[in-house]
């Protein structure tokens, strides 16, 4: 239990009464109360995930394009800058290593959420094969915290909460907003398969970003 990694917002999730399991070496909420009512609510409503476990890379310089279409295996080309897209990267064999999403900031700046449990071997694999390109690879993990909000009220809620248009951006797709002075990606990908929206904070705000959005979040 010692390596057991806590999210930055476990206290907030220990104060809210939420049950804990270990997932992918986090000490992760798993629920605050019945799974299938939390699953009716967001089929129905919406719910709200704190998914800061996950992984963050940004590949960057004049050769990223390149670089991310001779190691992913969908053509980056095929996207518009503030566009997302689903893809695999795989190893020299064509084995797997991690599924993940990319965002297209410019074909010089990438964005990727990866899985949890593969950060370290995602953000290695991508330094060994980045050598021959002008690019360069920054595993920037430590610097955000990731909460979706998810369910087909999640447009309405957010706008209200956060004084923030958010209709305006559409499925797979994302944007930069200012939360208290920091910038911010937000994403609508609903990975859950509602309407949804992924919100990548800067950790200094994560915590005020949790209370505002739980204060409204009413039965």
């Amino acid at each position: 239990m010692n390596n057991v990694k806590q999210l930055h917002l476990h206290d907030f999730h220990l104060k809210h009464s939420a049950k804990f399991t270990n997932f992918a070496g986090w000490e992760m909420p798993v629920s605050y109360g019945s799974s299938v009512n939390e699953h009716t609510r967001v089929r129905n409503k919406l719910g709200l995930f704190d998914v800061s476990h996950m992984g963050e890379i940004i590949i960057k310089g004049p050769e990223a394009l390149e670089f991310l279409n001779y190691v992913l295996t969908n053509d980056l080309n095929k996207i518009s800058n503030s566009q997302a897209i689903y893809s695999l990267m795989c190893k020299q064999d064509g084995g797997v290593i991690d599924d993940l999403i990319v965002y297209r900031i410019s074909s010089d700046e990438f964005f990727l959420c990866v899985n949890a449990a593969n950060t370290e071997c995602d953000f290695l694999h991508l330094d060994k094969y980045s050598k021959p390109f002008d690019c360069s690879v920054l595993d920037v993990s430590k610097d955000y915290g990731l909460i979706a909000v998810q369910g087909p009220e999640t447009v309405d809620f957010l706008e209200e909460t956060l004084n923030e248009n958010f209709s305006d951006i559409d499925r797979m797709h994302f944007t930069e907003k200012s939360f208290f002075g920091h910038a911010s990606y937000v994403a609508r990908t609903g990975y859950t398969g509602e309407d949804g929206f992924e919100l990548f904070l800067p950790t200094d705000i994560l915590n005020q970003i949790a209370i505002m959005l739980s204060s409204r979040f009413i039965e």
